[in-house]
């Protein structure tokens, strides 16, 4: 074998075989918050082709290495899933407008939450009731380490962060100063954490929002006590 067929490097083609052979969701409970998972480990000479992948969520991808799933069944739930394309299930549900509850704000049908610099760190669209997230997550010396796409992620180490993912509950946590919590309720989506900009770390809940500069001692709130409707951003900082 090859340097080139050693490396754990998926080509597109076959990541986008394996994503719509996988329906676009786990192929274990649904969910729609992927990783492409080796059903003949990459160790044990497993390839990097769509025959030897299967999409699974982070907590059935631990489950599988903690031998909870067998390769067995996971081979056999892709059998059921061969032929069918089925994007109507396995995301957060929200019903009616979208409608954010951020920083003692209320956004209505405003896709792009907090945006810096031009970029969107958090961005959510509403589609046939299903909510795709959008992350863009750095730590405080600015490098980026986890990005998630319509609801496919990557981050930087598998190992440190905590990803939770349900119908009614998004959480992504990597330590107290990173977090991002999402839970949608109805036609309502509440969303908490801590995220930085620039260095500059940004806190946020339903109630408030404020951002910390090290140089001073304060913290410095941001407007609250609003509704605004079809808005193109909700929060946008240029630091």
């Amino acid at each position: 074998m090859s340097e080139k067929e050693k490396s754990r490097y998926i080509k597109k083609e076959e990541r986008d075989k394996v994503d719509k052979s996988s329906n676009f969701k786990c192929a274990w409970c649904g969910v729609n918050l992927m990783e492409r998972h080796h059903i003949v480990q990459y160790a044990d000479g497993g390839k990097n082709c769509s025959d030897n992948l299967i999409l699974l969520c982070p907590n059935c991808h631990t489950l599988v290495h903690q031998g909870k799933i067998i390769k067995e069944e996971l081979l056999e739930r892709r059998k059921k899933l061969s032929g069918e394309i089925d994007r109507s299930s396995g995301y957060l549900s929200i019903i009616n407008k979208c409608k954010v509850m951020i920083g003692g704000n209320t956004f209505i049908d405003t896709p792009n939450i907090i945006n810096y610099n031009g970029e969107n760190l958090i961005k959510m669209n509403v589609e046939n009731n299903n909510l795709y997230v959008s992350l863009r997550l750095y730590d405080k010396k600015r490098n980026l380490i986890c990005w998630v796409e319509d609801n496919k992620w990557w981050v930087e180490n598998e190992e440190i962060f905590d990803f939770a993912y349900t119908k009614n509950t998004f959480k992504v946590e990597y330590d107290k100063d990173i977090n991002i919590n999402i839970i949608p309720d109805t036609d309502t989506i509440e969303i908490s954490g801590n995220i930085y900009m620039n260095g500059y770390l940004l806190r946020f809940d339903k109630e408030d929002i404020r951002y910390f500069d090290e140089k001073y001692p304060q913290h410095y709130p941001i407007f609250k006590g609003n509704t605004i409707e079809k808005c193109n951003c909700a929060f946008r900082f240029n630091i």
